[in-house]
């Protein structure tokens, strides 16, 4: 199933008249620990423009096409001289240019030099997100490494969405824990997203004070069922919305353009496990597996309405997430609670 321009459009409210021009895009690197993509609005000096991070997890590091190299030239930090890095961090270029679109600033951090083998991987995970927000809210104020480039982008920083995929999710809900968060002065996060994330932490990945959505894939090995853990702890507790999102078909790599195969990247893979032609399987069956378009265009559809209804306050948006429309059929949204 494929989606088209017009179905988005009556599903997002996008404007008829959006395309790519309304869309700019730049970089930085403020230090080599802290760089990112960024996606904005061509108007970003009108209005205000709430602010989206985006948080990739474990992958391949090094781009090392060697036929014999080894885990440590793939994953090891930095990458050996000559062998550039793997973008993770643009690997969801597809939905930052989908949220700039409506009048999002969305910024893909680049966390390559997060170590697998830190004592407290996810701190660090949640510091890194707290060292761009402190930039931007500098930049606000022209002031900070970001305000040269950046200083006169209508950023609002009490209006924050992040979204970690994969270890990026846990550590986005690490930096959005309750009794863990500590932002940056002026910074508000108003929606967090887990999506696919590695098993919970217990206390220190319970998010219910701040509108929360996980997203699980059915054929997702990585993160199913664990993923389930961090909704059913949030709706014990919850004094706001929380969701979770069952997308049927969806494997863990098809979320990151460069964790796909069609990308050519090293270690890029499907990695749902086949059943039959077009199918994988589940807990306990099997589903049609979702090709790779078809999963980002269900994330698209789902990410953007959780992420306008918490930022703009779009309430026409409820009846997509609490399940009761269901425009995807192979998308099924499983529970919300008030």
């Amino acid at each position: 199933m494929r989606l088209t321009l017009g179905l988005l459009v009556l599903m997002l409210g996008v404007p008829a008249t959006a395309a790519a021009d309304e869309v700019r895009t730049a970089s930085y690197e403020v230090t080599p620990d802290l760089s990112a993509s960024v996606h904005y609005p061509r108007d970003v000096g009108r209005g205000s423009h709430p602010l989206v991070v985006l948080l990739h997890g474990l992958f391949a590091k090094c781009e090392d096409r060697r036929p014999d190299a080894t885990y440590e030239d793939l994953y090891g930090w930095p990458c050996k001289p000559g062998v550039p890095q793997v973008s993770s961090y643009r690997g969801y270029d597809y939905l930052a240019h989908e949220l700039a679109k409506t009048g999002f600033v969305v910024v893909s951090v680049n966390a390559n030099h997060i170590s697998s083998t830190s004592p407290d991987e996810y701190a660090d995970r949640a510091a890194l997100i707290n060292a761009h927000l402190r930039m931007w809210q500098q930049a606000t104020t022209s002031a900070g490494p970001l305000a040269p480039q950046f200083g006169a982008f209508r950023v609002d920083t009490k209006r924050v969405g992040v979204l970690g995929h994969s270890k990026g999710g846990r550590g986005a809900t690490r930096h959005s824990a309750d009794g863990y968060h500590s932002w940056p002065e002026g910074v508000e996060v108003k929606a967090v997203v887990a999506l696919e994330p590695v098993p919970s932490g217990g206390s220190d990945s319970v998010v219910s004070r701040i509108p929360f959505l996980t997203v699980i894939g059915g054929c997702d090995k990585t993160s199913n069922p664990g993923a389930e853990q961090y909704f059913e702890d949030a709706a014990s507790r919850n004094v706001v919305p929380v969701h979770r999102l069952m997308v049927q078909g969806a494997n863990h790599s098809f979320f990151n353009t460069e964790w796909s195969p069609s990308s050519g990247q090293v270690t890029a893979e499907d990695d749902a496990e086949p059943t039959r032609p077009g199918f994988c399987r589940a807990l306990q069956a099997e589903e049609r597996q979702l090709n790779e378009q078809e999963q980002r265009e269900a994330g698209v559809v789902y990410l953007s309405a959780f992420f306008r209804r918490y930022l703009y306050g779009e309430t026409k948006f409820d009846s997509l997430l609490s399940g009761v429309e269901r425009p995807l059929p192979h998308v099924t949204a499983e529970v919300d609670l008030p």
